[in-house]
Parts: C-alpha cells; structure tokens; sequence
C-alpha cells in the first residue's frame, strides 16, 4: 500500500519532476555566506589600468568553490563583449591562477543584451571559475581588469564577484 503504483501517470510525472527540483537544488553550490562586494565605476567609466579588488574568506581548508562575474551594464555599452582579465590571490599572497576571458554582455550579430533587466540597468552573473579547490584557509583575492583596444570602457556601471560554496 506503500508503493507508488496507485499514482496516475500524471502525478508519477509531477514527483519525478518535484524529486529534480530538489536534487539539483541539494547538489549544486550554495551561495557564500560573505557579503559580494560590488564596485560602481564612477561615471560607468572603467580605465584600462585600474584594477578592482575583491576579498573572500574560506572558513576551512580545502573549501570548493565556483566564482562568478556580477556584470552591471547598460544597452550604451559600444561593444557585444569584454575581455577581462583576472587573478586568483591566496591568503599567502600568492598568486594561484591567472587568466583571461571573453564576456559577452550582447548576443554577437544580434545586440540583444544576455543579461536580465529592463531599459538602462542590465544585470549578469557568469562562472569564470568551477569546482575550485581552495587548499587554505583565509582571505582570498581576485583582482579584475579589462583589457579591451580602448583605454576606458563607457557603459559598464558596475563589476562585482559572488562566490558559491560547492561543499
């Protein structure tokens, strides 16, 4: 009597579904329990040389992490992407991962912002980095810069990191 077999098709459909829902949710990386730090660029201008910084602290060693780009922008923004350049600086100071992207913030061909929002303000998280392992404990910092042809960007309003423990 215990058994599932008195549910009908539809209901059968609607637990498998439900059951998805929550095994996702269980299995995926949860947010951090810091406060993301967001930088406003002053006058949604970004130079070239200046570099914004970010700090987070793991609690334990070993903690895994994802980390994403928070991206604010506006449809003013003269290109589809950005190229963005990053550091991953441990609680040595020392520096354990250096890399480039490409962040598109339109559909190329298109001009349809990725983002969501409406009219002016534009928002858009995306991973730069899955599943890292970070093998100490402490402060950790990433450093951003863009690295585009022009000196400054116009149109980017705001850059942040959010980081999602995935332990």
């Amino acid at each position: 009597m215990f058994g599932m077999n008195h549910l009908s098709p539809g209901k059968m459909r609607l637990f498998a579904l439900a059951n998805l829902v929550v095994c996702s949710f269980l299995f995926s990386c949860q947010d951090h329990s810091f406060p993301v730090r967001i930088r406003s660029l002053v006058n949604q201008r970004w130079a070239q040389d200046q570099y914004l910084e970010f700090e987070f602290k793991t609690h334990s060693p070993d903690e895994q992490v994802d980390l994403l780009y928070q991206v604010q922008y506006g449809p003013e923004y003269s290109f589809e992407n950005i190229w963005l350049k990053y550091w991953l600086i441990g609680p040595k100071n020392d520096t354990l991962i250096i890399s480039k992207d490409n962040l598109f913030l339109f559909e190329p061909g298109v001009g349809k912002p990725i983002g969501t929002g409406t009219g002016k303000r534009i928002f858009l998280d995306a991973y730069f980095l899955k599943n890292v392992r970070l093998k100490d404990q402490g402060l950790y910092k990433i450093k951003l810069r863009h690295y585009m042809r022009k000196d400054s960007l116009y149109g980017i309003q705001a850059m942040g990191v959010k980081v999602k423990n995935c332990d």
